[in-house]
C-alpha cells in the first residue's frame, strides 16, 4: 500500500509546476518554499498556518503597491486630465486635482498620505479627488480622508471627490463623513467638480497669473493665451462670461 500511496502523492505532486515557481524567485516562490519545507520537517497543519499568512501579508503588500495618487491637470489635446500636464510653471495655486487608483485601505495609508498635498500658505485648498478608480476603502482609508477634511476645513479649504465607487461611497455615509464633507461637493464628473470649485477661488489672485492651469484662466487673469503651449505672454482684456470646464 505505501508503495502506491507514494507513486500517487508523486503524480500530485506538479514538480515541473513547483520548480517553475521555485526559479521565479518571487514572493510567492517564498511562500511555497517555506510551506514546503514546514511540511517536511514540522507539521502539514503548522505549515498550512504560516503559509496561509504569508500569503496574506504578501497580498496586502501588493495591493497597497498598486495604490497610486498622482496630481493632474486638464489636458486640452484629449479633453482629460493628465499627470504631465502639472509642472512647475504650469499648475493652479489654488485648485489641486488629484488622480486615486487602487483600493485606499490599511496596506495603503502610507502611500495616500506620503503623496497627498502639504497644507499651508501658499498652498491649494481646494482638492479635487477623482475616485472612480477606487474599488474599495477601509476604516483607515476612511480616516485618511476624515484628517485631510479636517485640516482643508481648519485652513478654510474643502475638498471634493468626483467618481465615488458604491463600497466607498456608501462607508462615507454610515461613517457621517459624507455629511461633514457636504453633499453638494460630491461630483459625478470632474468637470462639475472643477466648475465647482473655480467659483470659489480668489479671483484677485488670478490677476497676472501665468500658469495657464485650466482654460478659464484667461479670463481670470487678465493674460493673453499662448496658442498650444499653456502659458501666457501678457496682458489682454478680461472676457466676462460663465465659466465652464469640458472635463469628464
Amino acid at each position: 500500500m505505501a508503495p502506491i500511496l507514494m507513486v500517487v502523492a508523486w503524480n500530485m505532486s506538479e514538480r515541473k509546476q513547483f520548480l517553475q515557481l521555485l526559479k521565479l524567485g518571487t514572493g510567492d516562490s517564498l511562500v511555497l518554499a517555506i510551506t514546503f519545507l514546514l511540511t517536511v520537517f514540522a507539521d502539514l497543519t503548522v505549515a498550512v498556518e504560516v503559509g496561509l499568512v504569508l500569503a496574506v501579508i504578501l497580498f496586502v503588500k501588493r495591493m497597497g503597491e498598486t495604490h497610486l495618487v498622482a496630481k493632474v491637470l486638464p489636458d486640452p489635446a484629449s479633453v482629460k486630465v493628465a499627470a504631465h500636464m502639472v509642472t512647475d510653471s504650469h499648475d493652479c495655486p489654488q485648485i489641486g486635482i488629484y488622480n486615486v487608483e487602487g483600493p485606499l485601505f490599511f496596506g495603503a495609508a502610507y502611500r495616500f498620505n506620503d503623496t497627498m498635498p502639504g497644507l499651508g500658505p501658499g498652498q491649494a485648498k481646494l482638492i479635487i479627488l477623482r475616485m472612480g478608480k477606487v474599488p474599495f476603502i477601509d476604516t483607515t482609508g476612511e480616516a485618511n480622508l476624515a484628517e485631510l477634511v479636517k485640516q482643508l476645513q481648519a485652513d478654510g479649504g474643502k475638498l471634493m471627490i468626483t467618481g465615488a465607487q458604491p463600497q466607498p461611497y456608501d462607508l462615507l455615509k454610515r461613517t457621517g463623513l459624507y455629511d461633514k464633507i457636504g453633499a453638494e461637493q460630491f461630483f459625478g464628473h470632474t468637470g462639475d467638480a472643477i466648475n465647482a470649485a473655480l467659483g470659489m477661488i480668489h479671483t484677485d489672485r488670478c490677476a497676472g497669473c501665468r500658469h495657464a492651469a485650466f482654460r478659464e484662466c484667461g479670463a481670470l487673469s487678465g493674460m493673453e493665451a499662448v496658442p498650444g503651449r499653456g502659458v501666457f505672454k501678457g496682458r489682454k482684456p478680461a472676457v466676462a462670461g460663465k465659466l465652464s470646464s469640458g472635463i469628464q
